[in-house]
């Protein structure tokens, strides 16, 4: 009976050995579900910043699409204004000609005028 009982108390030791290995790799797997959970947080924060990085490349984009529309607007504008600059030269240009003539027929009447005197 004595060796029975020993034998059974050493079943119970491997069981209570047992018991413990199978709480250590609970508290293994425990550990590995939360380092998973910690690697997942860091990608999710990865992926965050990411998406932060590609709305701050949207906003540069539009804010430089707005200044090509103003820059295309500016042009525009300086090309009208040398289109009114080049009519004021044309008209400038005339006035001058048209002045060219007045005196043409201010000189013929001062030579008539002399004739008349001499």
């Amino acid at each position: 009976i004595t060796g029975l009982l020993a034998n059974f108390a050493c079943v119970l030791a491997n069981i209570t050995d047992l018991l413990a290995n199978i709480t250590g790799l609970l508290t293994n797997i425990t550990g590995l579900l939360a380092n998973i959970t910690g690697v997942l947080t860091n990608v999710t924060s990865v992926l965050a910043n990411v998406t932060g990085v590609l709305t701050n490349i949207t906003g540069v984009l539009a804010n430089v699409t707005g200044l090509l529309t103003h820059f295309t607007t500016i042009l525009s504008d300086f090309t009208t204004v040398l289109t009114h600059i080049a009519a004021v030269l044309a008209n400038v240009a005339a006035v001058l000609s048209d002045f060219t003539a007045v005196l043409a027929d201010f000189t013929a009447v001062l030579a008539d005028f002399t004739a008349v005197l001499a």
